[in-house]
């Protein structure tokens, strides 16, 4: 049988996990610039939602959270805040900024940046 002293520690650790993800989906969604509407609209739900999974009022449905993570641009394991070996912790860079908006580039303007960059550290080297 659970003792109420278990009942609460238990409950305690899933309210805590929830205000930490919502930390998470907080700082992600204001490094990438998107309001809570913005990322409601990604994901189908509305601003208000999105308010009450950062908060932790609501809890975020197992359903969902690929959606977010997708719409996050992060990795599950990222969002659900697992530590990934190797995985860099902070913001990121500006130089991997740059690399993000250079593969949203179309495939033509990928290729001339990248042998750019080729004959540049081919110079340096």
């Amino acid at each position: 049988m659970t003792t109420s002293n278990e009942l609460w520690t238990a409950m305690s650790k899933n309210e805590n996990f929830f205000e930490a993800l919502g930390a998470r989906i907080v700082a992600r969604r204001k490094e990438l610039g998107m309001t809570q509407t913005d990322l409601g609209n990604r994901i189908g739900v509305t601003q208000q939602v999105i308010a009450s999974y950062e908060t932790a009022s609501r809890q975020i449905p197992a359903w969902r959270v690929p959606d977010l993570a997708g719409a996050l641009d992060m990795s599950l394991e990222s969002l659900m805040g697992f530590r990934i070996p190797g995985e860099k912790r902070g913001p990121k860079s500006k130089l991997e900024k740059q690399l993000d908006d250079v593969r949203q580039l179309p495939k033509n303007e990928q290729l001339f940046v990248s042998q750019f960059l080729e004959k540049m550290l081919v110079r340096s080297a």
